[in-house]
């Protein structure tokens, strides 16, 4: 089988020919309306950090009005590490030093993932009114996935028995930090 040769397209959208521009170059930001705006792979880092803030919210929301059971809380907790994990899939891993509670997020992600609920626990004198289980609690890690010693020991040491809601704020910050605020 032989490749296709390029065939040139015309495109008339000029965020659409940004976005060709930042896949064929590489780029890490690209000018749309006269804003720099900074790209995590083929997508605006903005509508990330956004997405996570956004979730973030919603898991507030859902701890203010006194959610205590798991299937409150854990459709924003899940969107949360999924566009955490998304943020650091596409760009935070590529970052020296690395996020520690964003490392420790990533690990509770990729260890419980759709049993994701049997990873925290409610607490009412929690801020936000849930903390992280201890490790021994999660899941067991998938053999075949090998293990992850460094993302396991943030975990344990920033996130185990430590308020859910604090520990996704710090990481709202740590995103916040490197998106101007105009951009969200």
């Amino acid at each position: 089988m032989t490749a296709s040769p390029a065939v040139p397209v015309r495109v008339r959208c000029l965020p659409c020919r940004a976005l060709i521009a930042v896949l064929r170059t590489g780029a890490r930001s690209i000018t749309i309306g006269g804003a720099i705006v900074r790209m995590f792979g083929a997508t605006p880092g903005s509508w990330l950090v956004r997405g996570y803030a956004d979730a973030v919210e919603r898991f507030r929301e859902q701890a203010a009005i006194g959610a205590d059971i798991p299937r409150e809380v854990y459709p924003p907790l899940f969107e949360a590490l999924n566009w955490a994990h998304s943020l650091w899939d596409t760009w935070f891993r590529l970052v020296e030093p690395q996020d520690r509670h964003l490392d420790g997020l990533r690990h509770v992600h990729d260890l419980c993932h759709h049993q994701l609920a049997s990873a925290i626990y409610p607490d009412a004198a929690a801020p936000g009114g849930w903390r992280w289980c201890a490790i021994g609690h999660l899941p067991p890690e998938d053999p075949g996935r090998g293990h992850d010693r460094e993302g396991a020991k943030n975990y344990t040491e920033l996130l185990a028995r430590m308020p859910v809601l604090e520990t996704l704020e710090i990481v709202e910050r740590h995103f916040r930090s490197i998106v101007p605020e105009h951009e969200l």
